[in-house]
């Protein structure tokens, strides 16, 4: 094998891993090659195909259809979309034989930059699991690459390695597991941070554990979470909530600067609760005295980076701004959770009971429907300038959520037919981020963004990961899911879920 493909050991598994380079135009149909001669039915992309305007590495899959790489031909049998990744099933066919070929999964990590770390290990660890669980029916080793293959690639395979050398023995030696690498190939875990990420990487894996539960599990597992050891007393959901805390970080001084100008002050309703830069929508429409803030931010879906949109309820002086977020943003789900009463003058109106003007936007309203515990109204939106950017909104007012915390369990179905009902409607209108909001902009929120982001899960992959889910919405708003009892919510809504899931099924 060539020094562009280096066969590594793996934890009492020898050729376990391929270590590549991503391959540019002139190993591409070596590349291939080397994965039908040896067998491989899994591969491990690390790395995008553009970096900073810079190609890491070629493309050697097809967009669609059938396309051919020297003596192999690789045909696109399926793509499946997720927040961190994408799964491709690829069939690989010799052109000399014609009838011999086998398909290949291809499992490809897209938010890890080029020569440092991703930004929390949450996703590659759903990743690395996602790549395990795989069954393939081929004997060869996995096929791991980046682009120069070495950081990233020497990073994933050191994890799994110590994952799997954990689960055996219960102890890691992680310099002695990098030096192994490095043995058989220079420069593996390129970077100091890099080799730090690692190390976060081992603390959450081993602090959280593998709370992966398929649903034929689930209402077991549920059971045995929610019953108290005989000697401490305390539930095992309780350890689990009390591990999330532990490994939670607060947003640092210098990711809020922006929420923390003197200018923006006074749009936000807590200074406890604000917007980090990195993770907040911008806002682009012009208007006087205007700026590109708003107090609200992204959490991830299950199979989206962004897939919701979680803001605070308008004050009287956002809500210009509220619908310069909705227009700029394409938004045409909104879901308000609280229950406004006319005594609570902190809170700026924007749902209008008639054709009403917020410069330079013209909102109508187009019909209400009413629903078991919410309603459901719909709007026309417009730019006075620009009419043919109009477009319709749903907006989703819960009447069963009138507390602070979580709703009584008995409202469920209701919060089930919010999500289902909302996300047809997305998925419909072009699936840009559905809008979330309640008074602070987490509290209900986050509830309600962990609990569809779990029923998504459970209708792709049949499977839940609830202490994973949580963790990932904290990275953009550390508040998600503030104390157990909300985490017990979350669990129970995958529990009367599963219950009901054919009545759902049938409103798809």
């Amino acid at each position: 094998m060539s020094n562009d493909f280096v066969d590594l050991q793996g934890y009492n598994e020898p050729k376990k891993y391929i270590a590549s380079q991503g391959p540019n135009d002139v190993i591409l149909h070596d590349f291939l090659r080397m994965i039908w001669e040896q067998k491989s039915g899994k591969i491990v992309m690390v790395t995008n195909l553009m970096e900073t305007t810079k190609t890491k590495c070629c493309q050697y899959w097809p967009d669609e259809g059938s396309e051919s790489f020297g003596l192999i031909t690789v045909t696109l049998l399926n793509e499946e979309f997720y927040g961190e990744f994408t799964v491709r099933t690829l069939l690989l066919t010799h052109n000399r034989t014609k009838t011999e070929s086998y398909p290949v999964k291809q499992f490809h990590f897209t938010a890890w930059p080029d020569h440092g770390a991703p930004a929390q290990a949450t996703g590659l660890l759903d990743f690395r699991d996602k790549v395990n669980a795989y069954q393939t029916q081929l004997n060869g080793p996995i096929v791991v690459h980046c682009s120069a293959g070495v950081g990233r690639t020497g990073t994933y395979i050191a994890l799994d390695y110590l994952i799997t050398q954990a689960q055996d023995e219960g102890v890691v030696d992680v310099p002695a597991c990098v030096r192994q690498l490095r043995e058989q190939r220079v420069n593996m875990v390129q970077a100091l941070e890099q080799y730090i990420f690692l190390h976060e990487a081992l603390a959450e894996a081993f602090v959280l554990g593998s709370s992966y539960v398929g649903e034929a599990e689930f209402h077991r597992v549920f059971a045995e979470l929610c019953a108290p050891d005989p000697e401490t007393g305390m539930t095992k959901i309780a350890q689990q909530f009390q591990s999330l805390q532990r490994l939670t970080s607060p947003l640092t001084e210098g990711a809020l600067t922006t929420a923390r100008h003197p200018d923006n002050v006074i749009k936000n309703r807590s200074s406890r609760i604000l917007a980090a830069d990195i993770c907040r929508p911008y806002l682009s429409t012009p208007v006087p005295e205007g700026n590109n803030y708003i107090n609200a931010v992204f959490l991830p879906a299950f199979r989206s980076k962004k897939g919701f949109i979680v803001t605070q309820t308008p004050l009287p002086n956002t809500v210009l701004d509220f619908w310069r977020l909705v227009y700029d943003h394409g938004i045409s789900v909104i879901v308000m959770i609280d229950v406004v009463k006319p005594r609570d003058t902190d809170v700026g109106v924007y749902w209008p009971k008639e054709e009403t003007q917020f410069d330079p936007f013209v909102v109508k309203i187009q019909g209400k429907e009413e629903r078991e515990g919410f309603s459901v109204w719909t709007y026309h939106l417009a730019h006075k300038e620009t009419q043919n950017a109009a477009h319709h909104i749903k907006q989703f007012r819960c009447k069963f959520w009138p507390g602070v915390n979580v709703p009584d369990p008995s409202s469920i179905p209701s919060l089930l037919a919010i999500i289902n009902e909302a996300t047809k409607w997305q998925q419909k209108t072009g699936n840009e981020p559905v809008m979330v909001h309640c008074r602070d902009g987490v509290t209900k929120c986050g509830v309600f963004c962990v609990a569809a982001s779990v029923i998504e899960r459970l209708k792709v992959d049949q499977q839940v990961n609830i202490v994973h889910t949580v963790k990932q919405m904290r990275a953009n708003r550390p508040e998600v899911i503030t104390d157990l009892e909300q985490f017990h919510f979350v669990h129970q809504v995958a529990k009367v879920y599963l219950e009901t899931v054919h009545t759902y099924e049938n409103l798809e």
